[in-house]
C-alpha cells in the first residue's frame, strides 16, 4: 500500500489491450438504444420522441443535404423552408456533420431513420471517447468506463435528446480535445506538429456538430489552460516553460487549420443568406443556473405541454453531494496528485461558467455582454463539466484500487461509485425510455404531396406555433414542395420582414394561445394583411387537414373554425382527401 498524500498519477502507457474500449462502446451502445427503446419498437424509419416542433426540424434538417446534393442545391441554405426568405443552415442547430455522415442512411431508408441513428450514435460515441481520455490517466478500466457514462449520458443529455437536440447531445470532440492539449503539454510523445493538426480538425468537426458548444469549448479549454498555467507556473517555471516551448508548435498549427478552414462557414453563418440580426431567440431569459443546483436535485422545468417526457429529469448542472464530496475528499488525501487537482479545477471552472447571471462572481453577469457569448445559453456548460468531473471520480477510484488491491478495496470503490453515480441512475430510470410517437402525416398530404409541382408553396395547418409535425412530413417527401413558416428562430415574427403582420395573424389563426380573441371572419385589416403575405410569400396552396393531430390539443385551433375564418378572406374552399384545400394563384420557384 502507498501513504495517502503521496500517490502520484503519471500518464498511462498506452499500450494497452483494446478489447476493454469495444467492451465499454458496446455497452455505451446497449444504454442509447435501451433510451430510444420505445420508439425504435414503433418504427425506426417513422418513430420520433414527439411528433412535434423539435423533432421534426431535426429530421428536416438530415433530408436536406441530401435534397441538395441530388438537385443541385445549396447545401447550407434553403428556401424550403420560410419561404421565399429561406433559413441559414450554418446559422441553424442544423448539425451538418452527422445529417453529411449519414447520407446514406437517409438515402435509404429516410430522414427519420437517419436522426435516429444518430441520436443513439452521439451519446454512445461521446462515451468512448471520455473512456479512451480516461485510460489514459487512469489503470482502472471500470473506472474509465464510469467516467464515460457519467459523461455521456449526463442529466442535459438526457433532457435534449427528448428534443433531439444534436447540437447538444453530440459530445464527442471535448475529450479528443482535452487529449491533444495533455498530449501537447503534458506528455509530449508525439509529433506536435500532428498533434496540432488533428486538434485542429476537431474544432472544424465540433463547428459542424454544433457552433454554440464550439464557443462554449473555446471558452471553457481557454480559461482552463489560464488557470492551470498560473498553477503550474507557480509550481515548477522551468517546467511550464518547457512545456510552453514544445506544445506551442502543435497549437499553432490547430489555430492556423481552424481558422483558415472555417473562414468561409463563420462569414456564411454570420452574414450569407439568411443569417441571423441580432439576439437568436430575443426575449428570451437564459437559464439561470444556481449554486443550490449543483448538489440538491431539482426537475429541469423544461416540461413542456407537447413533451412531457423532458420535465421527468433532473437539472442539468447537478453533480450531487456524493460526486463533489468525493472531488474534494480525493483532494485531501490525493494531494500531491496534479492531475486529479487538474480535473477538479477544471470542472470549478465550468461549473463557474454555468452559474446564472445574479451572481456578482458569476462569469455570465460580465460576459453575457460579449457578442461572441451573447447567445449561448450559460446553463448548458454543464454538458461539459461532467468531463472533468467524472476524470476525478475515476482517478480516486483508481487510487483506491491501487492503495488496497484486495477485497477491501474493491468494495470500497464499488460503494464510492455507487454513491457517486445513484442519483443519476435513478434519474434515467425515471424519464426513459422516452415516450415514442410515429410521424403525423395528414392524409391529404400522403395523397397529394408527391405529385404537387416544384414551385408549389403551402401554407399548411396545423401552424408551426402549435407544435405541428408538417415538416417531418415535408422531409418525407424530400421537399417537393416549399412551406409558409417553419419552426427554429427564424419564426420569430420580427424576422418576417414585409410579411410579419400577415405571420402574425396566422399565428392567431391558428393558435388559441396566441389568438384567444380571434373572431369567427377576419377584420378588415386582418384580410389585408393576411392576403400581402400570401404575395409576399408566394403561397400557392393553403391546407387545413380535418384532424387536429398530435401534440396540438394545447395550442391548436379547431380545424373547423380555422377553415371558416380562412373562407372570410380566401372565399370557399374544395373538401379533399380530408381536408379543406384553397388554390392560389400565385406561382415562384422555390430552394
Amino acid at each position: 500500500m502507498s501513504a495517502p498524500g503521496t500517490i502520484e498519477v503519471a500518464p498511462v502507457d498506452t499500450a494497452r489491450p483494446r478489447w476493454p474500449l469495444a467492451v465499454g462502446g458496446a455497452g455505451y451502445v446497449a444504454i442509447a438504444i435501451a433510451m430510444y427503446a420505445e420508439v425504435l419498437r414503433l418504427s425506426v424509419a417513422r418513430g420520433t420522441t414527439c411528433a412535434c416542433n423539435d423533432t421534426s426540424l431535426f429530421a428536416w434538417f438530415f433530408e436536406w443535404p441530401l435534397v441538395a446534393i441530388t438537385q443541385g442545391h445549396n447545401p447550407f441554405y434553403s428556401s424550403a423552408m420560410f419561404h421565399p426568405m429561406g433559413i441559414n443552415l450554418l446559422s441553424n442547430t442544423s448539425v451538418t456533420f452527422w445529417s453529411f455522415l449519414l447520407l446514406p442512411v437517409t438515402a435509404a431508408f429516410g430522414p427519420i431513420a437517419s436522426l435516429n441513428v444518430a441520436l443513439i450514435a452521439a451519446p454512445a460515441c461521446s462515451g468512448l471517447a471520455a473512456m479512451w481520455v480516461a485510460r489514459r490517466w487512469v489503470r482502472s478500466d471500470a473506472a474509465a468506463f464510469i467516467a464515460g457514462a457519467l459523461y455521456a449520458f449526463s442529466p442535459i443529455v438526457l433532457v435534449q435528446s427528448a428534443g433531439a437536440h444534436l447540437m447538444v447531445t453530440s459530445l464527442v470532440v471535448p475529450p479528443l480535445v482535452l487529449a491533444c492539449l495533455d498530449e501537447l503539454f503534458w506528455r509530449r510523445r508525439r509529433n506536435p506538429i500532428a498533434v496540432g493538426a488533428a486538434l485542429g480538425g476537431l474544432l472544424v468537426v465540433q463547428f459542424f456538430m454544433g457552433t454554440e458548444m464550439l464557443v462554449m469549448l473555446l471558452v471553457a479549454t481557454g480559461i482552463s489552460l489560464v488557470v492551470l498555467g498560473l498553477a503550474s507556473l507557480v509550481l515548477d517555471r522551468d517546467g511550464t516553460a518547457a512545456a510552453l516551448r514544445a506544445g506551442a508548435p502543435g497549437a499553432l498549427v490547430a489555430l492556423a487549420i481552424a481558422v483558415v478552414v472555417l473562414a468561409w462557414p463563420t462569414a456564411y453563418a454570420l452574414a450569407g443568406p439568411g443569417h441571423y440580426v441580432g439576439p437568436v431567440w430575443p426575449g428570451i431569459v437564459q437559464a439561470q443556473a444556481s449554486l443550490r443546483s449543483y448538489v440538491v436535485a431539482g426537475y429541469s422545468g423544461t416540461a413542456l405541454w407537447w413533451a412531457p417526457t423532458w420535465g421527468r429529469f433532473m437539472r442539468p448542472t447537478y453533480l450531487g453531494p456524493p460526486l463533489v464530496a468525493t472531488m474534494v475528499a480525493g483532494l485531501v488525501w490525493l494531494r500531491s496528485c496534479r492531475r486529479l487537482w487538474a480535473a477538479v479545477a477544471m470542472t470549478a471552472v465550468v461549473a463557474w461558467l454555468a452559474l446564472g447571471q445574479r451572481y456578482a462572481f458569476g462569469a455570465w453577469h460580465t460576459l453575457r455582454h460579449l457578442p461572441i457569448l451573447s447567445n449561448v445559453m450559460n446553463e448548458r456548460f454543464a454538458a461539459l463539466f461532467f468531463l472533468p468531473a467524472g476524470l476525478a471520480l475515476a482517478i480516486v477510484l483508481d487510487q483506491v484500487l491501487r492503495w488496497r488491491r484486495d477485497a477491501v478495496g474493491i468494495l470500497l470503490a464499488t460503494a464510492i461509485a455507487a454513491a457517486c453515480i445513484a442519483p443519476f441512475v435513478l434519474d434515467a430510470a425515471n424519464g426513459l425510455p422516452y415516450r415514442a410517437s410515429l410521424v403525423w402525416e395528414p392524409r391529404w398530404y400522403a395523397a397529394n404531396a408527391e405529385r404537387l409541382p416544384s414551385d408549389a408553396v403551402v401554407l399548411g395547418f396545423p401552424f408551426f406555433n402549435t407544435s405541428a409535425d408538417l415538416l417531418s412530413v415535408q422531409a418525407l417527401h424530400s421537399m417537393r414542395y416549399a412551406v409558409v413558416g417553419g419552426t427554429g428562430p427564424e419564426w420569430v415574427a420580427a424576422r418576417q420582414g414585409a410579411e410579419a403582420p400577415g405571420y402574425r395573424v396566422v399565428q392567431r389563426v391558428a393558435s388559441t394561445v396566441a389568438g384567444p380573441d380571434l373572431g369567427t371572419v377576419a377584420t378588415p385589416s386582418e384580410r389585408n394583411a393576411l392576403l400581402a403575405a400570401l404575395r409576399g410569400w408566394h403561397a400557392t396552396l393553403v391546407v387545413v387537414p380535418v384532424s387536429r393531430g398530435p401534440n396540438t390539443s394545447g395550442a391548436a385551433r379547431d380545424p373547423a373554425a380555422i377553415a371558416r375564418w380562412l373562407t372570410s378572406v380566401l372565399g370557399a374552399p374544395r373538401i379533399e382527401d380530408a381536408a379543406w384545400v384553397w388554390t392560389l394563384r400565385t406561382r415562384s420557384g422555390h430552394r
